[in-house]
């Protein structure tokens, strides 16, 4: 709670003049726990967590601004990972005794136990993944941390990273647009994304993100500018003609309002469905690509992994085992299982997508009951991007920095850090004020 500039002051004066000396010393105390609670970011913090918060949002930034991703991958070794290790007894301090954390702990140390019962043990991967579990382990508590120290920074850094995607959306657009003809190409933005289908994962969360700053935010002026980068992102993801996007946006967008608005939203999910109809029966060319891929293979592909599956279903072939998938009707290799959850089944069989089933669960609940304390659901529904998102796509959740960081490690520490450290902010006012 906010001190008044005149308050304080003016009766310690008082106490003074009546020599009150125990009643000023406990005005003074209930002034410094105020001052210790009160968002001042990083008053009385260490160099290396300033140069920790600021290598956390280059690392975030590089999303949209590094080249490649073999680049981001050796910035997060060397600058963040590293000096990081310097503060893990600090974060485990913070996080100790954290359901959702412990969760996390006890789902990654699974998977890595899984090659002990696979068909092969290979050093060097294995040494791969064990190091991948610690760099998102490091992840998560370091967003915690940061949170803990830079609460007002933190938030400031969630608006300037939706600002950056949106402006990285608009700049891929304008590049993209004169050399390629839509619908028969697919639009994959700046970056380190190189596929449209993990770009409109990256993009899309921030388009929620977007949304929910929008109702977070009082000013007009602020209202406009993250409507607009809402617009922008949206037209990005269309660009992409990833439908798993799409539908993880509207899902999202679903439950960043149905909890606090449901006669509300189902009217604007209405008058979208509308809309696109409209639009479909005037441009039918532009739907021409999202209907002629079919299912992708993804129907084959999942009853290959499902096969596979019904092999080992109790705990799972290992996390070693290759997860390309050979379709023998179409005599083609299929880089992964594009469902992160048939790949858990796959890998840690019932066991293991038991632990990752529990540990989206309890964060999931942990998002709802944020939303009904705070009035914003903006936490969920980044929850439900992901999760939705991967439905569609994706395989391990062990993976060097890609789209799955943004959209499942980045959302699940958020929601455990305001777990741990509860912030106020444009994320956590409701709804109901825009």
């Amino acid at each position: 709670m906010p001190i008044s500039r005149g308050g304080l002051p003016a009766r310690i004066a008082t106490m003074l003049k009546r020599c009150d000396i125990h009643r000023m010393r406990q005005i003074v105390a209930r002034g410094i726990r105020q001052l210790k609670a009160s968002p001042q970011a990083g008053v009385g913090a260490s160099p290396l967590i300033y140069f920790m918060f600021l290598s956390f949002a280059i690392f975030m930034a590089g999303f949209f601004v590094i080249p490649n991703a073999v680049d981001q991958y050796k910035f997060f070794s060397v600058v963040v990972f590293l000096p990081g290790l310097l503060l893990v007894p600090r974060a485990l301090c913070l996080l100790r005794g954290n359901q959702l954390f412990m969760l996390m702990v006890l789902y990654l140390a699974y998977m890595l136990l899984t090659p002990a019962w696979g068909a092969t043990f290979v050093f060097k991967p294995y040494f791969n993944d064990v190091r991948l579990a610690l760099y998102l382990l490091l992840f998560v508590m370091l967003v915690a941390l940061l949170r803990e120290e830079f609460p007002v920074g933190f938030e400031r850094l969630l608006r300037l990273l939706c600002l950056l995607a949106a402006g990285a959306a608009v700049v891929s657009m304008v590049i993209w647009w004169p050399h390629h003809s839509f619908p028969l190409d697919r639009l994959v933005g700046v970056g380190t994304l190189e596929h449209p289908n993990p770009s409109a994962a990256v993009y899309g969360f921030f388009a929620v993100l977007a949304v929910g700053l929008l109702f977070g935010e009082e000013s007009l002026w602020l209202k406009i500018i993250y409507l607009l980068s809402a617009g922008a992102l949206l037209c990005f993801v269309w660009l992409t003609q990833s439908r798993g996007g799409l539908v993880a946006v509207v899902m999202a967008f679903t439950a960043l309002l149905f909890p606090a608005r449901p006669k509300r939203t189902l009217i604007i999910l209405a008058s979208l469905a509308g809309i696109v109809a409209l639009v479909v029966f005037l441009f039918p060319q532009w739907f021409t690509s999202l209907s002629e891929r079919g299912t992708s293979s993804r129907l084959l592909i999942w009853s290959t992994v499902l096969s596979q599956v019904f092999e080992m279903p109790f705990f799972g072939h290992g996390y070693l085992v290759d997860h390309s998938v050979f379709i023998v009707s179409q005599h083609a290799r299929h880089a992964f299982a594009h469902d992160a959850y048939l790949a858990s089944l796959r890998d840690g069989g019932i066991i293991g997508l038991a632990l990752m089933l529990i540990m989206l669960g309890s964060a999931c609940r942990l998002a709802l009951r944020i939303g009904r304390e705070k009035g914003s659901y903006v936490y969920f529904s980044l929850l439900v991007f992901g999760l939705v998102y991967m439905i569609f796509d994706t395989d391990r959740l062990l993976t060097r920095p890609r789209e799955l960081w943004v959209v499942l490690w980045w959302p699940l520490a958020l929601v455990l850090s305001d777990s741990v450290v509860p912030v106020r902010g444009p994320l956590s006012e409701s709804v109901n004020d825009g």
